[in-house]
């Protein structure tokens, strides 16, 4: 039984306190020993110390067991050498549950590590902050979709991006919302959760742009193919028929003013008719572009030679670009085709402005290497902007309207991405990411 000894201890010290009462009442009835009697007097004392401080021990020793929790110590323990002494039960305990609680402490660090881990490696942004605004906990994910290296309080968001701060305050609890930061579109949701009385806001994010990229891709191909098909199915018999019809007339003889009309006519019809097939011909291109042939290669050293082709063309140009060594796994020349036409609409952007430069930035980590391409010129409007990747879409007016749509249906068929950002009248930046050459 638990404290057995120390219970015993108790009774044997109180009837040891008991019988030196007895025997100083006895001795000073007899009026006699008076000296026995003042040493009967100080053993009684000794007694009675000696108990409280029996009975007090255990109080300090579980007074420093519960401060040292308190204080998130729990290596506190006690000796146990002899069984035999009445406090070998309660260290026994109290080192158990010492021992359990710092089980139950080891179990808890490695289980936040395993969550963090999965917080800070999620595809997915995560942010939990208080009612004050204050983040409690965010991943690099949600840091990078919002564009911060770091962020204490997510009320700050306000003072640079004041329009996505605004998006952020109107999210609905559990309300999934697409809502736009600079060229970024994310899917939003925002959740609540009360721990110790105290209100914390989860918000997510997912950067949706490949998703919606890839599915407007998609339409767009089944689109122009119907259209193309179609078209050709109707205009090739016509163009047949116009140039038969033009050799009966040859057979005619009488009125000719009549025929030489009719001729002529059909040669019209015969021409435009052509022209349209050219035209839908040109464009089907946009719905059958190759698959890649991929091959190790050095981005910089393409990034140069297209330089070095197309620098008739930049004459008058600033161009800033130092060479850097950076293998992705790419077909060079689709690559090259996406370089020449952000290239050649750089250069058309750059034209009315009196100290044209381009500025060509490398960089890589791990997975991506990463080509920016930015120019000083008149930049694109920002109604104008969510519609460059249109097929036929153009602000240039001899523009065809396919060299973004194509740029970017090359760049998914790399597994990589190519985005647009742009101030009108300071300027646009063309991001490229191609996945990293393996080895």
């Amino acid at each position: 039984m638990v404290f057995k000894n120390y219970q015993v201890q108790i009774l044997l010290r109180l009837i040891l306190i008991v019988a030196n009462c007895l025997a100083v009442l006895y001795v000073w009835q007899i009026g006699q020993y008076w000296i026995l009697f003042f040493n009967l007097v100080g053993l009684l004392f000794l007694q009675t110390y000696l108990l409280f401080r029996y009975l007090t021990r255990w109080q300090q020793d579980v007074r420093i067991f519960s401060n040292s929790v308190r204080h998130g110590d729990y290596n506190v323990s006690y000796p146990m050498v002899d069984r035999q002494d009445p406090y070998f039960e309660l260290y026994q305990m109290l080192n158990s549950i010492s021992s359990y609680v710092r089980s139950l402490q080891s179990q808890f660090v490695q289980q936040n590590q395993y969550f963090k881990y999965i917080v800070e490696n999620a595809q997915v942004g995560l942010m939990a902050y208080d009612d004050k605004g204050k983040i409690l906990l965010s991943n690099d994910e949600v840091l990078k979709l919002m564009g911060y290296p770091h962020l204490k309080n997510i009320n700050h968001i306000g003072n640079s991006h004041p329009e996505f701060a605004e998006q952020l305050k109107h999210l609905a609890l559990g309300q999934p919302k697409l809502i736009r930061h600079e060229s970024l579109k994310l899917s939003a949701r925002l959740s609540k959760i009360v721990i110790n009385q105290k209100e914390i806001f989860l918000l997510s994010l997912i950067n949706i742009n490949p998703e919606l990229a890839e599915n407007e891709l998609q339409s767009w191909q089944d689109l122009i193919s119907v259209l193309t098909h179609e078209i050709m199915n109707s205009i090739t018999p016509i163009h047949s028929l116009t140039g038969s019809m033009s050799k009966y007339l040859d057979r005619i003889e009488s009125n000719e003013e009549v025929v030489s009309k009719a001729k002529h006519n059909l040669d019209v019809m015969a021409r435009r008719s052509q022209s349209l097939m050219n035209f839908v011909d040109r464009y089907r291109t946009i719905s059958t572009v190759p698959l890649p042939r991929l091959e190790r290669v050095d981005v910089g050293r393409l990034i140069s030679d297209v330089l070095s082709l197309m620098q008739t063309e930049f004459i008058g140009v600033n161009v800033a670009f130092e060479y850097k060594s950076t293998r992705v796994q790419a077909d060079p020349s689709l690559i090259e085709q996406v370089v020449i036409n952000v290239f050649k609409n750089a250069i058309h952007a750059v034209a009315s402005v009196e100290e044209k430069q381009l500025a060509i930035e490398l960089g890589a980590d791990e997975k991506v290497a990463t080509i920016s391409i930015q120019d000083n010129g008149i930049g694109i409007p920002a109604h104008v902007l969510d519609k460059v990747f249109i097929p036929f879409f153009t602000t240039r007016e001899h523009g065809s309207g396919i060299g973004l749509t194509l740029s970017r249906q090359i760049m998914h068929r790399h597994g990589g991405t190519i985005d647009i950002s742009s101030k009108q009248g300071r300027g646009t930046t063309v991001v490229l990411l191609l996945p990293i050459a393996p080895g």
